[in-house]
């Protein structure tokens, strides 16, 4: 929402919500992996919130800095943060419900990173709108925007899937169960 319903779309503003994002982000995914998931699960989640953890502060520490840094450190915590996610939602594949949000959100993350390294730093159109108001698209307005829609698109997932799991019905929890593992009727 802070994104959405902003005039300042700057790399400044951009470093600072991500940086938010991040550090809230890797605060509730660290703690709550170290505790409810078993390993080797929790230690995919952990590392992925160290790597988001580090990337929130150096977004806060670095706030006032221009495009460049702003492009490098979301494609880098993209990068590192959707590798890290994809390797653990596929070898979580049949042993955990949560492995399809795990490669959902991991590619998506991925696909991120992609259009944080594609945009160039320089890029800059000038356009009138339709009601010929001035205007420009820059790197930082397109990236943050990129940035909103992915949280957004993935805040959305996770709370369907959070939902569908808590009030799926017997076969959505039988299905999501381990094979090893007989879910009680």
């Amino acid at each position: 929402m802070a994104v959405t319903f902003s005039t300042d779309h700057s790399e400044s503003r951009g470093m600072l919500i991500f940086g938010v994002f991040a550090i809230v982000s890797a605060l509730a995914v660290g703690p709550w992996s170290a505790r409810v998931l078993e390993r080797p699960w929790s230690v995919y989640s952990i590392v992925q919130a160290a790597i988001t953890l580090v990337a929130g502060i150096a977004a806060l520490v670095l706030v006032s800095s221009e495009v460049r840094v702003w492009l490098l450190l979301v494609a880098v915590w993209a990068g590192a943060s959707g590798i890290v996610e994809l390797i653990g939602g596929l070898r979580a594949r049949g042993r955990q419900p949560f492995s399809k949000e795990w490669v959902f959100t991991a590619v998506l993350t991925m696909v991120l990173a992609v259009v944080f390294v594609l945009v160039p730093a320089d890029f800059f159109v000038q356009y009138g709108g339709t009601e010929n108001v001035p205007g420009a698209q820059t790197a930082s307005v397109l990236t943050l925007g990129a940035f909103g829609a992915y949280a957004a698109i993935v805040g959305v997932y996770l709370v369907i899937a959070a939902l569908s799991y808590k009030w799926g019905t017997e076969s959505t929890v039988r299905d999501a169960a381990p094979a090893d593992q007989e879910v009680a009727r």
